[in-house]
């Protein structure tokens, strides 16, 4: 997959390196025609909006071309996210993000690609890796969205060791973060459920709240890929066990869809170990 976006990635650079050369040889064979190197009676200059024309499409070429190559690695992207989202890999996610981040190059993205790597460890229930990856960032040099993302992971890690009282102090830093996100950026609404996703997790771990199971459920319902019905539905399984003694019939059914849909994730592992007690 790699190789095949390199070489789209060469085949563009020749084209608009060839489309560059043709155009300049185009635009001196306009000023050597202009200057009637080789004159040819009653056939006028060409006019500097022709020029301009054709200055234009050189740009428009490029553009396009920028324009496909970054299609084409938000596809890829996509389809590496596809891994876990959809197939529940988080082994298969991790390897393919690795490869991707260390290719990259780019200042910009790399909050972006970081925060993708550390949600797969997160997710494979790799904590230590999961942190030490996000540490790779300047927390103070990250937009607010960036900084909620990170506190995010911050918050997993912490809640996997039972850290408690740090994970509470996690959560009002990222309300004030969600507060700096503009209103109409959409990464703000997401965020907001995030936050009341994990603010619930916390809830629960302290057993502060009455309707864990409705939280969850309701939540379910709007679930948009795979990997999230499986994380709800872990969910909703161990906040039924919160109100029962024993494995019974409807806790074993979440638990077993966990087992057996969640591919390569901590959930489905965890789902296992309790369905064999």
């Amino acid at each position: 997959m790699v190789r095949i976006f390199k070489l789209f990635r060469f085949i563009f650079c020749l084209l608009s390196i060839a489309g560059a050369i043709i155009l300049i040889l185009f635009g001196m064979s306009l000023v050597i025609f202009d200057k009637q190197i080789f004159p040819i009676a009653n056939i006028a200059a060409p006019s500097d909006e022709l020029t301009g024309f054709y200055g234009g499409l050189y740009l428009l070429f490029i553009l396009i071309n920028y324009l496909w190559i970054f299609v084409c690695a938000k596809k890829k992207l996509r389809k590496i996210e596809n891994i876990l989202l959809c197939d529940c890999d988080a082994k298969k996610y991790i390897s393919a993000y690795r490869q991707v981040l260390s290719q990259s190059k780019s200042a910009k993205y790399k909050a972006v690609l970081i925060y993708g790597l550390s949600y797969g460890y997160l997710m494979a229930g790799d904590y230590e890796n999961a942190l030490k990856t996000e540490q790779q960032l300047d927390y103070i040099t990250l937009s607010p969205s960036d900084k909620f993302l990170y506190l995010s992971i911050l918050f997993s890690y912490n809640f996997a060791v039972d850290e408690i009282k740090t994970c509470a102090a996690i959560l009002k830093n990222m309300e004030i973060e969600i507060a700096r996100i503009p209103q109409a950026n959409n990464e703000k609404t997401s965020a907001q459920r995030m936050l009341s996703n994990l603010s619930m997790q916390y809830k629960m771990k302290l057993d502060i709240h009455p309707d864990f199971v409705e939280y969850f459920e309701s939540e379910l319902l709007s679930a948009s890929h795979k990997l999230e019905k499986v994380t709800l539905t872990f969910l909703c399984a161990k906040a039924l066990l919160l109100n029962s003694s024993e494995l019974n019939y409807e806790i074993a059914k979440k638990l077993t869809y966990v087992a057996k849909n969640g591919g390569r994730t901590i959930y489905a592992k965890q789902a296992k170990k309790l369905l064999s007690v």
